[in-house]
């Protein structure tokens, strides 16, 4: 990703388009919080990436891991910032959320939902030649 900061008013529309999205009886039950100050985000980046390692090394076994689904609404946000020119990826950082509510200062009422990590694609930024599951390993018909 890109070192370049991306304008507020673009993160503002982002999340205002987002904000927009479905929801169960039009409650729009969340709450976007937007981490621009660079020592914030290394903390968040700190935390995350511990748990990160401690999910993987032991607490998730790989039935788990066949199971993680990504969400729609992820999927309507990512596509929000790809429209607006930005790159994202969807991390869903688990057992972070009491450490980052405390960092953020946020209520205990909020749960952590999802972690969207936005900035511009670097210049030498690459595709990796991923090989993806076939059909028949993704898709169950009825």
């Amino acid at each position: 990703m890109s070192s370049d900061p991306v304008p507020f008013e673009v993160i503002q529309n982002v999340v205002r388009a987002a904000g927009t999205g479905p929801s169960g009886a039009h409650t729009e039950p969340w709450t976007f919080v937007v981490v621009s100050d660079p020592e914030v985000k290394q903390k968040v980046r700190d935390i995350i990436e511990n748990e990160e390692e401690i999910n993987y090394k032991k607490r998730m076994v790989k039935r788990f891991l066949k199971c993680m689904l990504s969400s729609s609404f992820s999927n309507f946000c990512l596509n929000c910032f790809q429209y607006a020119g930005l790159v994202s990826l969807t991390s869903t950082p688990l057992n972070c959320g009491p450490s980052l509510r405390v960092l953020l200062g946020r209520p205990s009422s909020e749960k952590l939902m999802l972690l969207l990590p936005v900035g511009y694609p670097a210049e030498d930024a690459t595709v990796p030649d991923l090989s993806r599951k076939p059909l028949k390993d993704i898709m169950v018909h009825i």
